[in-house]
């Protein structure tokens, strides 16, 4: 099985009381092993053809649309396995993300992959309430993950929306604005506009190199 810990986090999840994001994440990371499954039975074109939205955004290495790109792919000759560590998920419930170690092969049969990346898919809820990726990139990395690397799969969720005098703060337009300031803070300092834009639970990607998160910059795993 490639999803125990995230079968297990999912039925823990299912069994405790569950607020809107904590049954949003439940139902992407149910979504996450639903799609890795249908890439077992039915190859991993059809499976992305299956899990990607229609505006789905892949990258060959600019971002193009990933139905279009999975289509003009060949059903045989790649076979791409994959495990979540880490969810989030924004209070909206209607937006989140999934993150771990892929590793890919020429037929799912090979014993051993001619290549490993970490990947990052982007959920979105669809108006079926169904959900899909909208996005998904992923980084070669060195090899299988590190012995260190997080067993268990984890979740987080996104801060309480603020309201100011009354009001609603817009998510996009809050978005646009946060976007707007660390573009322009990492003009000057790359590193210091991430790392001041950063969440306790920011993990970093990097081609050939394994991820980096907060808790690793602490000391602990």
């Amino acid at each position: 099985m490639i999803l125990p810990c995230a079968l297990i986090a999912i039925c823990a999840l299912a069994q405790a009381q569950e607020n809107p994001a904590q049954e949003a994440a439940r139902l992407m990371v149910e979504g996450e092993g639903n799609f890795f499954q249908a890439s077992q039975e039915h190859g991993t074109r059809a499976a992305f053809l299956q899990f990607l939205a229609e505006e789905a955004i892949v990258f060959q290495p600019r971002p193009v649309n990933g139905r279009e790109a999975w289509r003009k792919r060949p059903e045989k000759g790649i076979a791409l396995s994959w495990k979540p560590l880490f969810a989030a998920m924004a209070r909206s419930a209607d937006l989140g993300y999934t993150t771990g170690p892929a590793e890919w092969r020429k037929a799912k049969e090979d014993e051993k992959p001619f290549g490993y990346s970490q990947f990052v898919s982007i959920w979105r809820k669809q108006k079926d309430r169904s959900w899909k990726v909208a996005l998904d990139v992923g980084s070669e990395v060195p090899g299988p993950p590190k012995a260190d690397e997080t067993p268990q799969l984890e979740f987080s969720f996104g801060p309480t929306p603020v309201a100011t005098n009354g009001s609603q703060i817009s998510p996009s337009k809050e978005l646009h604005e946060a976007e707007s300031k660390f573009a322009a803070a990492a003009q000057a300092d790359s590193a210091a506009a991430l790392l001041a834009a950063s969440s306790a639970a920011v993990r970093v990607h990097r081609e050939n190199a394994f991820p980096r998160s907060a808790r690793r910059r602490r000391g602990r795993c």
